[in-house]
């Protein structure tokens, strides 16, 4: 039987069913694998694809229970379920997405909490991928749901830990840090560093972004050189240390020791970050320098005691020296006039310098208590001034108040801590200028500086146009051997205070950088009811009648005086020491020939001196009258003679009109008239 035809239409047919079987088991293989892949994949996909109208949400893979609890027949049955699994905290979150999602902004996987159908509270990741017709139509929605729980716990417990570490790291004392040494800054510093620096987080991370550190110049070098040895030499077990300076906000620097070590290498071994812990030294570093600076002062001190004797001993001698020629020429100006009178008052104003510096010599070598006598501050004031400035490209200009009261001070003494403040003045201005010198009287209602007490005050102010003290050297000015010039001792201000302070005034300095310094200097007005002492007059009495013994072991002092107090019209009697003198005192009051007057040298080497002497008198003697001398001018006992046994001091070298003064106070009546 013949087999029928095949028309070309059912050949066609045939080779499309094998193909579209082809296609079918393809597609089914493919599903198989599909399956098999999701069978093994830990996350919850699903698909929610939207059929006539209807949305219709297929899950794939066993995961789903797995990551929910619920199976993918609930999730078909309720499409909302995933919402009302979701933490009502986070839900807002969830919704917002949503709308990000659908206006196509893409934000990306939100991680978010969920409660399984068990209650327990899950950490999951839904990240989802939208399909779109070509008219733009949602078509589907594909979401891949991935448990976080552990990895959020792990991150949740790293921060908590970087946390702790961060606690624990700020309140450690000391700065700790990493330091990168490729790029030259810290990426990890505690707050203390900060807090010590007084800087805020964002200028400390400025700092690390220009890659340098706020150092001292000073230290640049040094800390390169501390960074080149710990990539060149360190191992792992070195510990290096560096002390260094760093810059606080305020402008002050702080003094740090810290302690490095490499913290990490390179492939190549090669160090590329450095662990540091650095303490704040600051403190430690200036009890060093106080330390140091009082080592210095101690020593200083040594040698000043040193020298003060030496310059005790020389001034001791001098004043003898100028106590001869001080005599000599004061009297023989008494007894001339015209030319010559004017040429031995310049010499005797030279002298009076003289003495001047020889008393300086003795106030730096002794110190000791003021010489007082009642003076008025006004010309004194000025021939310090002018004396100090003489030579110099500085001007004074004086404001003093005509009704100046006197005080009770030390002429010397006074005259020396003027001279200071001016010289300082004067150092000031090096390219010259105008100093003012203001003295006016003031009291309580004048607010006065709470070291003295409430009474009347003589206040002088010497202001220079300088460039002024700075702040932090201010409160020091009057420290001994505190100078910023270069070849100051350190003393001068020094020695004024002392000796203001010894008069029961006081020295004050205001000044600002740029306007120039003011001294304010306190002396206590004198309560003395006797008229202030001045120069004696020359023309005064000159006539005196009674018995003087005088005791000096030095000859030509012994000429000197005697001849004076002969001019005068006293008799003199001369002795070398304070043995003799009691010998011949005794004698003569036995004789009935009494001395209205002894004259007693302080000091005698090798022998008695007046202090011993005047307490051998006293006892045969009460009514004994005597007057101590001395080049000594600050020992107790010219600055308290009455406590002592004597009626009055005179210190050397002294001129005619200080002795016929000294006569008129001591004896109590025109000089040289017997008692």
């Amino acid at each position: 039987m013949d087999t029928p035809a095949i028309s070309r239409d059912d050949k066609e047919l045939e080779v499309e069913r094998v193909r579209r079987e082809q296609l079918e088991k393809a597609l089914q293989e493919s599903e198989e694998r599909y399956r098999t892949i999701l069978s093994t994949v830990s996350d919850y996909i699903f698909t929610v694809r939207v059929d006539r109208g209807r949305a219709v949400q297929t899950t794939h893979g066993a995961a789903c229970v797995a990551v929910t609890g619920y199976t993918a027949r609930e999730f078909a049955t309720d499409l909302f379920l995933w919402y009302k699994m979701v933490v009502e905290a986070d839900r807002a979150a969830i919704e917002h997405h949503a709308s990000e999602l659908l206006a196509n902004h893409n934000p990306g996987p939100l991680p978010h909490r969920i409660r399984r159908k068990d209650g327990a509270i899950r950490w999951v990741t839904n990240t989802p991928v939208l399909h779109r017709d070509g008219a733009g139509n949602l078509v589907a929605y594909d979401g891949l749901v991935r448990d976080i729980t552990e990895r959020k716990t792990a991150e949740d417990a790293l921060r908590e830990r970087e946390r702790f570490i961060s606690a624990v790291t700020d309140a450690a004392p000391n700065a700790i840090y990493v330091y990168d040494l490729e790029a030259r800054q810290n990426v990890f510093a505690n707050r203390s560093i900060i807090d010590r620096l007084g800087y805020s987080q964002a200028e400390m991370e400025e700092f690390s972004r220009k890659g340098a550190l706020p150092l001292h110049p000073e230290d640049e070098p040094r800390f390169v050189d501390h960074l080149q040895r710990i990539v060149a030499e360190a191992t792992d077990a070195d510990v290096l240390t560096l002390e260094y300076r760093l810059l606080r906000k305020d402008g002050s620097y702080a003094w740090f020791l810290s302690q490095d070590k490499v913290f990490n290498r390179d492939s190549a071994g090669k160090p590329t970050h450095v662990l540091g812990v650095a303490a704040d030294i600051t403190e430690r570093k200036s009890s060093e320098e106080q330390r140091r600076r009082m080592e210095e002062q101690l020593s200083q001190a040594h040698k000043l005691e040193s020298l003060g004797i030496l310059a005790g001993g020389i001034a001791h001698d001098f004043n003898n020296m100028l106590a001869g020629l001080f005599g000599n020429i004061s009297l023989a100006r008494q007894n001339v006039r015209g030319e010559t009178a004017e040429i031995l008052d310049q010499a005797l104003s030279v002298f009076e310098r003289a003495r001047s510096l020889t008393q300086q010599l003795l106030t730096f070598a002794k110190g000791g208590q003021p010489l007082k006598k009642t003076v008025k501050l006004g010309p004194l004031l000025k021939d310090s001034v002018r004396f100090v400035l003489s030579g110099s490209n500085v001007n004074v200009t004086f404001r003093v108040a005509d009704d100046l009261w006197p005080c009770d001070i030390d002429e010397n003494q006074i005259c020396q801590a003027i001279d200071n403040i001016a010289l300082n003045a004067r150092q000031a201005m090096p390219e010259g200028g105008t100093i003012t010198v203001t003295a006016r009287n003031v009291d309580t209602s004048d607010h006065l500086p709470a070291p003295l007490e409430p009474g009347s005050y003589v206040r002088i102010t010497i202001q220079d146009h300088g460039p002024g003290i700075a702040k932090e050297h201010l409160s020091r000015i009057f420290d001994p051997f505190f100078t910023t010039k270069q070849h100051g001792s350190g003393l001068g201000l020094t020695t004024a205070y002392s000796i203001l302070r010894k008069h029961g005034g006081h020295i004050e300095s205001v000044s600002a950088v740029g306007k120039g310094a003011a001294f304010h200097v306190y002396l206590p007005a004198s309560i003395s009811s006797e008229a202030f002492v001045g120069k004696p007059d020359r023309a005064g009495s000159r006539v005196g009648q009674g018995r003087i013994l005088l005791m000096d072991d030095e000859l030509y002092i012994q000429r000197a005086i005697s001849r004076m107090l002969r001019a005068m019209g006293y008799d003199v009697e001369c002795v070398k020491d304070g043995k003799e003198a009691i010998r011949v005192y005794e004698e003569e009051r036995a004789a009935s020939h009494p001395f209205d007057l002894v004259l007693l040298d302080l000091t005698v080497p090798g022998g008695m001196g007046g202090k011993d002497a005047i307490g051998r008198m006293l006892e045969a003697d009460p009514d004994v009258r005597a007057v101590v001398l001395s080049g000594y001018s600050n020992d107790p006992v010219m600055s308290e003679p009455v406590k002592f046994g004597f009626c009055g001091c005179l210190a050397k070298p002294f001129t005619f009109e200080e002795m016929v003064d000294l006569l008129q106070r001591v004896l109590g009546k025109p000089s040289g008239q017997p008692r």
